[in-house]
């Protein structure tokens, strides 16, 4: 009996030693071929399935591709975000886990064909321009990756690489340590960094979702960096804008280049939206969603209703270029221009205005990579992008403080 009860504490200690370490053992594990042809035979036929593009496009199929090799999730990952490619707006992504996903210390946007640093927590400061990771240049590391990223243009492939890939770098390279090269204020350096886990990273790298100053007495500059306000930050967000409608200030700039946002939640948007208008609007001409097999069309869509505080005592300046990426912030542009809101500056968005949204969620089962799959199309504008107000190229708020 004595030693039939040994025998089970070791077993017991073992399998909860092999629990402890297999986050760590088969994060690189290759899975068979037949394993990821059912993988990607799934995906596939899901997103043929649920995705809004079938009701606008009769030839709505590809044919599935033969899995050649055995591969691990990350190899995965670029195999079938490639082949995803064919749909619009289907996203793939890796789940980080707090333990052993391992993230670079700092994040990056690309700002005037540049990749610019705007959240960090090393010796790298933000506004800093990365050139080169490990003697790589950064424009090199993103085409390696270019044909897994999802969009229309290059603009919008930079800026995904940005957001989804670039902060992973550490996991794809199998990498600790990494010497960067990068420009600040003229000047070039190399500093040496180490991936922190997302657990760290989540405690070092909190990014606002929006941030005001004044440039002086008269103008104020809100940056949106994203629009993801649930929870608490909804609160203090609010209060945040509440704080900038009671300000002083009589001329305002809006920046949203660079932002980004969950495409299933559009509560950001709607609060950003109630300070900017003093009067109910609707945000979409129209919304077309499925129910079941059928196309179901809504029109007048989302009408967005002033906060009692809001924006309507100042004038307001929306700075637009290559840099509006992503959907949301090019919703927004659309809703100023559609109702005359305020003067938009810069060049036209690299993100269409009408888009496809409100993602269907699920996990593959081997490989644990999450699939969005859009579930409605928006039609915001009677025209695919915004044209600005004021075309000009460079230092937008010089212009604003010299001619306004």
């Amino acid at each position: 009996m004595k030693r039939y009860l040994n025998f089970t504490f070791i077993f017991i200690i073992i399998v909860f030693i092999i629990f402890l370490i297999s986050p760590y053992v088969f994060k690189y594990h290759r899975y068979f071929k037949r394993t990821l042809q059912k993988e990607i035979e799934y995906v596939i036929t899901k997103v043929e399935n649920y995705h809004i593009g079938r009701f606008f496009n009769s030839s709505f199929k590809i044919e599935i591709p033969e899995i050649s090799k055995m591969m691990n999730r990350y190899e995965f990952y670029r195999f079938l975000s490639e082949k995803l490619n064919y749909f619009p707006d289907v996203y793939l992504e890796i789940p980080y886990q707090y333990k052993t996903t391992k993230l670079l210390p700092f994040d990056i946007r690309f700002f005037n064909n540049s990749f610019v640093v705007i959240n960090t927590s090393c010796n790298i400061p933000n506004d800093a321009i990365i050139r080169k990771i490990n003697g790589q240049n950064i424009e090199d590391i993103y085409l390696d990756f270019a044909a897994s990223l999802p969009g229309e243009n290059m603009y919008i492939k930079k800026h995904n690489f940005a957001v989804f890939i670039f902060p992973i770098i550490p996991d794809f390279y199998k990498k600790n340590k990494f010497e960067v090269e990068y420009e600040f204020k003229g000047m070039v350096y190399k500093e040496t960094v180490e991936s922190i886990t997302y657990q760290e990273y989540l405690g070092k790298l909190k990014l606002k979702a929006f941030e005001y100053r004044k440039i002086n007495k008269d103008i104020g500059i809100l940056k949106v960096n994203h629009f993801n306000v649930a929870g608490k930050d909804f609160f203090t967000m609010l209060e945040l804008l509440e704080n900038i409608s009671k300000d002083e200030v009589k001329t305002l700039l809006i920046d949203m280049r660079g932002s980004i946002g969950l495409v299933r939640d559009f509560s950001g948007v709607y609060m950003l939206l109630s300070f900017i208008t003093d009067k109910p609007h609707y945000i979409s001409d129209k919304i077309y969603y499925a129910f079941g097999d059928n196309l179901i069309k809504y029109e007048k869509y989302g009408y967005v209703y002033p906060n009692e505080i809001n924006f309507s005592n100042k004038r307001l300046f929306f700075i637009s270029d290559k840099s509006i990426a992503h959907p949301l912030p090019a919703m927004v542009l659309a809703f100023v221009k559609k109702w005359k809101l305020g003067i938009i500056v810069g060049k036209e968005p690299a993100h269409p205005v009408n888009f496809y949204g409100v993602m269907k969620e699920f996990t593959t089962q081997w490989t644990g990579l999450k699939v969005l799959i859009p579930t409605w199309y928006f039609e915001n504008y009677i025209k695919d992008y915004v044209e600005p107000d004021i075309k000009i190229p460079g230092d937008y708020l010089n212009y604003i403080m010299t001619n306004f």
